[in-house]
């Protein structure tokens, strides 16, 4: 590109161009009624009552620019829609103060329009902050102007996107961003986008992803609202690593992938299906499978065997405590009548208190005594010193109070008879 070229000097003098040479500039009270928005207008209309209420005080520093509309009835803006539109629709003003620019009938007619657009582009850079998304419809739009320019003889040397970084202050890497969102985002985000609900980063992470992609990793326009840039791109990696082609254990190849990803997407990473002890992600390898409930058909006949395991083993650690709990009620009852056989209350400060109960706590509500629940060595031995002492106060031997049946001794045997 030539050191000397800059597009911001020609599109700054596009409306001299497009405008006879001795066309005097009058400011005139334009009537409201006759002056139409221009349609190629790309800018948002934000915040026109903090506008309205500098013109109220100030008055209109810049008149309104307008171009006579083709059939002869009226006007269009070319530049100062806001201005426009704070003073007509805000303070309610019947005329604003405009100046008039006849496009010069010797240029062509594209020619001029080309150049007018520009001009309004360009004014509205020098006259307000943009927004990424509004940078990246004026860079879509430049480049189209641009190109046109160059259909119609007007030369553009350099490359085109030097040309247009150049002209919209930004770099080139920048530039290629905004043209990336703007080409690549699906239309549905490209609103939100558009809408200023989305950040340029997050855009662009998303506009890097294959449209389909990008409706199954961003779900909705609230979805893409609220995640950052690197929840999307998690979510695409998660994505691709559930869906790539993989033998099924049980034959074919696995389709479970997009469930796979739906059931991990907002899960920790170690919590993910993608983390299974197998080579692969695969439900048949997965430890959480039984909790899961959202396994593939295929491995659900292996899920089913093990959660019927599991009941049955339950099952039967229920059958087992309910035994030990009718022991230790019959134990008890047994307990208790030696108790008051030997004339001892309940409530004697002589029983011992057992793992924070009292007597009369484990007496009265039947509870498991050791050793039947026990395996710590120092509580059993702690038992059995409480049980001798509680045998001496029952005034019973230690075998009557556990219940341990004492096999009677053999008689002893007569001698034989010489």
């Amino acid at each position: 590109m030539r050191k000397d070229f800059n597009l911001r000097d020609i599109v700054n003098k596009a409306m001299d161009q497009a405008t006879p040479a001795d066309a005097p500039e009058i400011v005139e009270h334009v009537p409201v009624a006759k002056i139409t928005p221009n349609a190629r207008n790309i800018y948002g209309m934000r915040d026109l009552d903090e506008l309205a209420a500098s013109i109220e005080l100030t008055g209109l520093l810049h008149p309104i620019i307008l171009r006579p509309n083709p059939d002869g009835d009226g006007y269009t803006i070319v530049d100062g829609e806001r201005r426009f539109r704070a003073m007509s629709e805000v303070l309610g003003h019947d005329a604003v103060p405009a100046i008039v620019r006849t496009p010069d009938a010797a240029k062509t007619d594209a020619v001029n329009a080309i150049l007018e657009e520009l001009a309004l582009l360009e004014a509205n850079r020098q006259t307000r902050k943009t927004n990424p998304a509004e940078l990246s419809k004026e860079a879509e739009r430049y480049k189209e102007l641009l190109i046109q320019l160059k259909e119609n003889g007007v030369e553009i040397p350099g490359r085109l996107r030097d040309v247009l970084a150049q002209a919209l202050d930004v770099s080139a890497s920048k530039l290629a961003r905004l043209q990336k969102i703007r080409g690549s985002l699906v239309p549905e985000y490209l609103e939100v986008f558009d809408a200023g609900d989305m950040s340029e980063s997050v855009a662009y992470t998303i506009a890097q992803l294959d449209p389909d992609i990008q409706r199954v990793v961003v779900e909705s326009e609230a979805d893409a609202k609220k995640l950052g840039a690197y929840e999307v791109t998690n979510r695409a990696e998660y994505l691709a690593a559930c869906t790539a082609r993989r033998d099924c254990p049980h034959g074919g190849v696995c389709t479970w992938g997009v469930k796979m990803y739906d059931i991990g997407k907002n899960k920790a990473v170690y919590q993910k299906c993608t983390n299974t002890s197998g080579s692969s992600p695969c439900c048949h390898d997965c430890s959480r499978a039984t909790e899961c409930g959202s396994v593939c058909p295929m491995a659900q006949r292996d899920v089913d065997l093990v959660k019927q395991a599991k009941k049955d083993e339950a099952a039967r650690k229920e059958k087992q405590h309910a035994e030990q709990c009718a022991l230790a009620c019959q134990d008890w009852q047994r307990v208790a009548r030696m108790r008051e056989a030997a004339g001892v209350a309940i409530d004697d400060e002589r029983l011992p208190h057992m793992s924070g109960y009292s007597w009369a706590q484990w007496e009265e509500r039947s509870l498991i005594l050791p050793p039947y629940d026990t395996t710590d060595v120092k509580t059993a031995i702690y038992f059995v010193h409480s049980a001798v002492n509680v045998a001496d106060l029952f005034g019973v031997t230690l075998d009557e109070l556990v219940g341990r049946t004492v096999p009677q001794a053999a008689p002893p045997e007569a001698p034989d008879d010489e």
